[in-house]
């Protein structure tokens, strides 16, 4: 715990007034203290091996981390408005669980902020082992919060039989050099590519900021797979280079803005000449295939784009949505987005196609019923012709329900689709990130999927006060279509029945671990007859995120949405 600018004065406590929880209204800010917590030691007390790794490994958030995130300062008026941002920036922090800023009144006729926080658990430490050698699979280390700092680190490495291993390294810096910029780097190597990546950021985080940024380059190789008709299992891998420079500014007050700016994205992409074929127990061999002539081809894209954005949101704090008991901050109102850039031959673009890109996101409702919905999609004109193509698009409707005080029941609807991609692709139902639970060994492919979920959640209590647990159960169905993705299939309605165990630790945490088991109601030839998969998510900082077989698809340099871009 760390505890900075007391209130001065021995005699503040006697004052008449002095000591009540206030408004903020304009009142002089006299001081700020800032109360750190890491409530999983507190939780952890009666388990004395696992709370005395937490305690030797877990650094509260550093005081001056926290009030960099803050809005207001000593000698300001009290602002309503920036203290209820500067509390909603706080919670929205991967490594912070929660934070509230109270206003006490003092002796001066002014007011001290007590700042309070809860630290999320810092420690990441995951792995698979098997009964066969070699007997540990996986693991995957790290701290969401390295000493305190607001720094993200991770190692991971994973086991592969025939293949090289996978490795993958991951730091994020949410105060680089002090300021409130952002700095990820992200380096992995998979067993047939890899993905590299560098970002340095000033988020949009408030409607009161006047301007953000963004800078970023990366490359990545990777694979599609495609399945031909009783023939096994094609792989085509392609390669990627990219890289952007952007800004956007805010006009008109806050709640009620509209956002203006101007990138400079390159990207370029081309497949591998030939598709390799997966064959059982042997590896890759060289193949060919008809229908991957012409389809996907090499391109390069070099445009100046200009940003547009409109929004009017409010932020609605409601409990249990998308965690098993934890606050979250949900965007009611609607936001709409759109690029529009001109391919610029001076820059090395093949063309001056039009690409346009846009988002819109809506929410309504209240903390006991809500409705979001989210749509992304983008597409590119060639130059000089009418017809569109690299047409990528996706979106979530979902309806939040919480019909008592330990029951919420979410039902949605995502859909993804692409056409004329000229990147190698494939939409599939077994993809962990967005298909349907239950079918990982599903073999088909198509260029267009749509699902529909429905997961009811049951808050069971805090034994022990170690964390927040809870049981599920759900029901996912969904189709794929063929679209114009080689070899590409329309299925039947597919469909899963499980249940779910839950677990949150600390208590109130927004991160959620979930142990889901599924069984298929209809089975493919030669799938499994059930699945079981934990998972380890914090969905109150994002409502939708594409899946990776659909964000594939998309160019490598554009941001998907001005809400959280930059």
């Amino acid at each position: 715990m760390v505890v900075l600018g007391l209130c001065a004065g021995g005699s503040a406590l006697g004052a008449q007034g002095a000591g009540r929880f206030v408004p903020c209204q304009g009142q002089r800010i006299d001081s700020i203290t800032v109360d750190a917590q890491a409530p999983t030691v507190a939780g952890l007390r009666r388990v004395p091996v696992i709370g005395n790794v937490v305690r030797e490994t877990h650094v509260v958030t550093r005081d001056d981390v926290v009030r960099r995130f803050l809005l207001i300062e000593v000698g300001e008026p009290c602002s309503e408005l920036r203290r209820a941002e500067s509390e909603r920036i706080l919670r929205a922090q991967s490594f912070i669980a929660d934070a509230t800023i109270e206003v006490i009144a003092n002796a001066k006729g002014g007011v001290n902020l007590e700042v309070r926080t809860i630290d999320e658990a810092s420690l990441i430490f995951t792995g698979a082992v098997a009964g066969a050698s070699p007997a540990i699979r996986a693991v995957k280390v790290g701290s969401a919060n390295l000493a305190g700092m607001g720094v993200a680190t991770s190692f991971a490495w994973g086991y592969q039989p025939v293949l090289d291993d996978r490795l993958e390294v991951r730091a994020s810096d949410y105060q680089f050099l002090g300021q409130p910029y952002v700095l990820s780097l992200g380096l992995v190597r998979d067993p047939l590519g890899r993905d590299d990546r560098a970002e340095l950021s000033f988020p949009f985080r408030t409607d009161l900021q006047r301007y953000a940024w963004r800078t970023r380059i990366g490359k990545s190789e990777g694979t599609a797979q495609f399945v031909m008709r009783d023939t096994g299992r094609l792989t085509l891998g392609y390669t990627e280079e990219y890289g952007e420079v952007g800004a956007i500014g805010r006009l008109g007050p806050p709640g009620k803005l509209s956002l203006v700016g101007l990138s400079i994205t390159s990207e370029r992409s081309w497949p591998d000449s030939a598709p390799l074929r997966l064959v059982e127990k042997a590896g890759f061999r060289p193949d060919t295939a008809a229908e991957f002539a012409g389809r996907f081809v090499e391109t390069r894209a070099a445009r100046m784009n200009a940003l547009l954005g409109v929004r009017k949101i409010r932020f609605m704090r409601a409990r249990a949505f998308d965690a098993l008991r934890a606050t979250q901050d949900v965007p009611i109102g609607l936001q709409f987005g759109t690029l529009v850039g001109r391919g610029v031959r001076a820059f090395g673009s093949d063309s001056r196609d039009l690409f346009v890109a846009s988002d819109l996101y809506m929410g309504w409702g209240s903390p006991v019923v809500a409705y979001r919905l989210q749509l992304q999609g983008e597409g590119i004109r060639p130059e000089g012709g009418l017809d569109w193509n690299g047409m990528v698009a996706s979106g979530r409707l979902a309806r939040y329900s919480r019909p008592t005080s330990t029951r919420t029941r979410i039902v949605s609807l995502e859909w993804s689709g692409t056409a004329g991609v000229l990147l190698p692709h494939a939409l599939t139902l077994g993809i962990p990130d967005g298909g349907i639970r239950g079918f990982n060994k599903s073999s088909e492919v198509g260029g267009r999927r749509g699902i529909a979920r429905i997961d009811e959640r049951y808050f069971l209590g805090s034994p022990n006060s170690f964390g927040d647990l809870g049981v599920a159960w759900f029901a996912d169905a969904g189709k794929l279509w063929a679209g114009d993705v080689p070899y590409g299939t329309t299925t039947r309605v597919r469909g899963s029945l499980g249940i779910s165990a839950l677990f949150a630790v600390p208590m109130r945490s927004t991160r959620t671990w979930r142990l889901d088991f599924a069984v298929p109601v209809h089975r493919e030839p030669g799938a499994a007859k059930w699945q079981v998969r934990l998972s380890n998510t914090d969905r109150t900082t994002f409502f939708w995120r594409e899946p990776t077989d659909v964000d594939a698809a998309r160019a490598r340099a554009v941001p998907a949405s001005i809400y959280n871009w930059p």
